[in-house]
């Protein structure tokens, strides 16, 4: 109880320091990371400008803030995510939307523990979980901060997208020998559900481009943990593989091209690879001397999140043209969850 008193007294002298300055710099702000810890009941937000500079910052108490398997999600300046509470607890029920540009938060409730994927529309957000072998499909109405929640048995929901009215859901069964993709209306009423257990599973990232939804399965139709990206179709209902190199981790549009980010999120290593891809099929991949476990891509740059260093990357031929090592206010119990451009 003493430590968790000292942080939070440390945390209420970090608000004191970074408050004036938050709504004059989130102006300049071009990235964010996400700094958190699984023991304490605080967080912060990092804001960058395009070279690394660091400008501002928004202090958070909560515990377990994001996961780095996701990718934030920003929409109209909001930063959406979940904290999931102390480590053994998981005791939060509930996303936050937090300004960027003022750092102010509001608390949508939902009353699901240990909530992992979130996706948002201009009404609604949804969150999934899974429970004793059940997951579930909550959506909370921003306004009035009604939810509803839908319940699937057998099944682990990875990870949610709302893509024009509808909300896809990336599933698998519990012995990982099956895994699907359902779309639902926003009222959480299934329109079709499409097999994908020839494609594998594992699904935390995605990215769109008109009628496709790229995601990055992170284990195979046999069950190895080697990655592949796929394309659906949601007009057809179509899948096919993108021919990439081996271990995507994480793809990206910018610009109408597919950037593809290769790496390992679960051991440390000191190489990472970024694959483009456009229209045509033609692509380029560019090998790194760094680790990679998020990417951000936006008219600045291609940005690389590696354990506590951020590397920035040049659009053209993808040079490394900046560097930022996150030095933790806190302590070594502290990490970096996140990676998310400002922009959306």
């Amino acid at each position: 109880m003493k430590l968790r008193a000292f942080y939070l007294i440390l945390l209420v002298a970090l608000c004191v320091s970074l408050l004036p300055g938050c709504s004059a710099f989130a102006g300049k702000a071009a990235i964010g990371v996400i700094e958190t810890s699984g023991s304490d009941a605080t967080s912060q937000i990092v804001l960058f400008d395009k070279d690394l500079n660091k400008v501002s910052g928004f202090p958070l108490a909560e515990a377990n803030l994001n996961s780095v398997f996701y990718d934030p999600v920003v929409n109209q300046g909001i930063l959406y995510t979940i904290p999931q509470g102390y480590a053994q607890e998981k005791e939060a029920r509930k996303v936050l939307g937090i300004s960027i540009q003022d750092g102010s938060v509001a608390d949508y409730s939902i009353d699901q523990p240990a909530m992992n994927s979130a996706a948002v529309s201009e009404r609604y957000i949804f969150a999934c979980n899974t429970l004793n072998g059940v997951s579930y499909i909550s959506r909370c109405d921003k306004k009035s901060n009604q939810v509803i929640s839908i319940e699937e048995d057998n099944s682990y929901v990875s990870y949610l997208l709302v893509k024009d009215n509808k909300l896809y859901s990336f599933s698998s069964s519990l012995d990982g020998g099956e895994s699907w993709i359902d779309c639902y209306d926003f009222d959480l009423n299934r329109i079709f559900r499409i097999e994908t257990t020839e494609y594998g599973s594992g699904v935390y990232r995605s990215c769109v481009d008109g009628n496709s939804i790229y995601f990055v399965s992170l284990v195979s139709g046999e069950g190895e943990s080697c990655g592949a990206v796929f394309e659906l179709n949601t007009a057809t209902g179509e899948i096919k593989k993108l021919d990439v190199p081996d271990d995507p981790i994480d793809v990206e549009l910018y610009d109408g091209k597919l950037y593809v980010t290769h790496g390992n999120m679960v051991e440390r290593s000191d190489y990472s690879a970024v694959t483009i891809v456009n229209h045509e099929g033609e692509m380029g991949t560019f090998h790194f001397n760094h680790g990679a476990v998020q990417t951000v891509v936006n008219e600045d740059g291609v940005y690389v999140l590696d354990s506590r260093t951020i590397y920035c990357h040049s659009l053209d031929g993808l040079k490394q043209v900046g560097e930022a090592s996150i030095d933790s206010f806190w302590n070594q119990h502290y990490y970096i969850s996140g990676l998310f451009s400002v922009a959306g």
